[in-house]
């Protein structure tokens, strides 16, 4: 396993496993997609993704992002937002810092413990 993939992965562990994590990526995702309309990842992105996967675009640097994950009752269970962000400070700050500036700060400020605004 390469190490972009076992950054990404460490992301899905710690929103798993921390309330806080979780909620504060719920309420980002929620805030930076307010509007947006699902979307085919196929569609958006010319690769292999199943058709029943979907987005929401917004801005986000990769379309995967905003990938939708809904419990049986609606509940947003899970999100790709702590994941790709670690995996794109991990890969490439300073070109993720630059691209999306708020989504960086976001993801510093979460791995630090601290609230988003």
């Amino acid at each position: 396993m390469d190490s972009d993939t076992v950054i990404h992965e460490l992301g899905h562990y710690l929103e798993d496993n921390n309330s806080f994590v979780h909620q504060e990526a719920v309420d980002f995702y929620n805030r930076r997609t307010a509007g947006d309309q699902l979307e085919s990842l196929r569609s958006l992105t010319g690769r292999p993704y199943r058709s029943s996967e979907r987005t929401r675009k917004d801005n986000w640097f990769d379309p995967y992002v905003g990938k939708e994950y809904l419990d049986a009752s609606g509940n947003r269970k899970y999100t790709e937002i702590i994941s790709m962000g670690m995996q794109y400070i991990w890969k490439d700050p300073a070109s993720f810092a630059a691209k999306d500036p708020e989504y960086f700060d976001f993801i510093m400020n979460v791995l630090r413990g601290l609230p988003s605004k």
